[in-house]
């Protein structure tokens, strides 16, 4: 089934995208550095319906050539992998970042990555009159890719109140090449993802 319109419209704002739900049943997420131990992960995503994603790191280091650079400055962080998932009455919009070793300093990027989205989807409104009736976020660090490839995930650990935040996200350690469910991130993530099937 073809992406609906405001999805499509949405696609289309980006200079890329990394998979679709028309083309695609996987999301495969890549950490670009060369030390990581945790470099690669897959999403199977068979099960839903009109999401698409994409890698908000361009390589060059900044979210936007118009914006001052420096270490003080957090706003050229980027997460590893953004999804948007059109559901009934709202759109998911689920941020994932790769971490080796520790789960934590995803915040920054996560932050930095939520600004961009929260401006992207301000055009589709001013310069398409497309605006989701609501919006549901979820953020998720993958860590780890040292153990076994055979060994199964760890029980994620929920923040405090089980929402998630830039601050506070799901946490899941994991091997290298290892491939999860969306359906299972999704009800990781938040039960408003479930409560609000996917069209």
């Amino acid at each position: 089934m073809s992406l609906s319109e405001p999805m499509e419209k949405l696609l289309s704002t980006f200079y890329d995208f990394t998979a679709r739900s028309d083309q695609h049943t996987h999301i495969n997420i890549k950490e670009k550095q060369d030390n990581a131990k945790l470099r690669n992960v897959t999403l199977v995503a068979k099960d839903f319906q009109n999401w698409f994603s994409f890698t908000p790191e361009t390589g060059e280091g900044v979210m936007s050539p118009l914006l001052a650079k420096g270490k003080e400055h957090k706003h050229h962080c980027s997460c590893d992998c953004v999804i948007f998932v059109n559901f009934s009455d709202r759109l998911g919009v689920i941020y994932i970042d790769l971490k080796s070793k520790s789960p934590n300093g995803a915040a920054s990027q996560f932050k930095s990555t939520r600004q961009f989205i929260k401006y992207v989807l301000e055009l589709l409104n001013e310069f398409h009159g497309i605006r989701f009736p609501a919006m549901t976020e979820g953020y998720l660090v993958l860590y780890g890719g040292s153990h076994s490839i055979n060994k199964a995930p760890t029980v994620p650990k929920w923040p405090k109140g089980g929402i998630s935040t830039p601050d506070s996200p799901i946490t899941i350690s994991i091997p290298d090449n290892f491939a999860l469910s969306l359906k299972t991130i999704l009800g990781y993530i938040s039960q408003e993802f479930y409560q609000h099937p996917a069209t």
